[in-house]
């Protein structure tokens, strides 16, 4: 199995095996990496936004069997502790984060419930004192612990994240670390977790984004059992739908199928290579 690097394109696939391209950032689908992809039949997609993609292969005559996963983490146990603190994991090295809601970290600090983690580069400058460090990664369940022990979990998601509703890693950190969840309307927290999770609109101005979050961690807090509540069943869903245990099911499934059909279609191109090298 590959994946399409930007600075690295991986190599066309041994010719006599099926085989697997994965994307995972939006960056990977982009039309300079097409003609690294249609050396490939079959694909992977954590994201969003393929057609494009999709077309350029089928106009080239390849086939194109997909199928979407999630980078995501194994099932957890559901930790019914406290939902008191938000926090907010990330670094601000793209500017959606850094300019348009830059002023947003700035109100939240202004509270008494806030935590922030990211790359000392970039946050230092802001001089929050909400700032706690970085998060020196050490073991499986570094971020996960910090989520977990906080109780509330904000995602803000890099615009073309945000835009082609793409779901990211840090969203199942915080699914698996019994969080209650504050995020934005992405295209999959709509679709999959609209009923237990708590939405933002943050197309609005900063200040009224800041007063969306203000009101979600007050009703938190003044009802803490809803809220636990609330939490379990989105880590539910998780466990149930979107843990590593079943994509890894999923995604061996897809395999098997794709293998069994291998045979017949590297038959089919031995054939007409061996036509095309006679005609010459």
């Amino acid at each position: 199995m590959g994946r399409i690097w930007d600075c690295n394109p991986p190599p066309p696939p041994p010719q006599r095996i099926a085989s697997l391209l994965y994307f995972h950032s939006p960056y990977d689908v982009s039309p300079a990496n097409y003609q690294y992809a249609s050396t490939y039949d079959n694909f992977l997609f954590a994201i969003a936004g393929t057609d494009g993609l999709e077309a350029y292969l089928r106009e080239s005559g390849k086939n194109f069997r997909q199928l979407k996963t999630y980078l995501t983490l194994r099932k957890t146990n559901f930790c019914a502790t406290p939902k008191e603190r938000v926090v907010y994991i990330g670094n601000l090295w793209d500017p959606r984060r850094k300019n348009e809601l830059g002023k947003l970290f700035q109100l939240l600090d202004e509270t008494d419930y806030c935590d922030f983690y990211g790359a000392t580069c970039a946050w230092r400058r802001k001089h929050l004192r909400s700032w706690r460090g970085e998060i020196y990664l050490q073991g499986l369940r570094d971020v996960q612990d910090i989520m977990e022990s906080a109780g509330i979990a904000l995602l803000l998601h890099h615009r073309q994240q945000y835009e082609t509703g793409s779901a990211v890693y840090r969203d199942f950190e915080a699914l698996s670390s019994s969080c209650i969840i504050i995020t934005e309307k992405t295209a999959f927290m709509v679709e999959k977790f609209e009923d237990c999770v708590l939405f933002i609109d943050t197309d609005r101005p900063v200040e009224e984004i800041f007063e969306q979050i203000n009101a979600h961690v007050k009703w938190i807090h003044a009802h803490p059992e809803e809220a636990i509540e609330m939490a379990r069943r989105s880590h539910q869903r998780f466990c149930d739908k979107f843990s590593l245990e079943v994509e890894c099911k999923k995604i061996l499934k897809f395999v098997d199928e794709i293998s069994s059909d291998f045979p017949a279609r590297q038959c089919d191109n031995l054939v007409a290579n061996k036509e095309l090298s006679e005609s010459l």
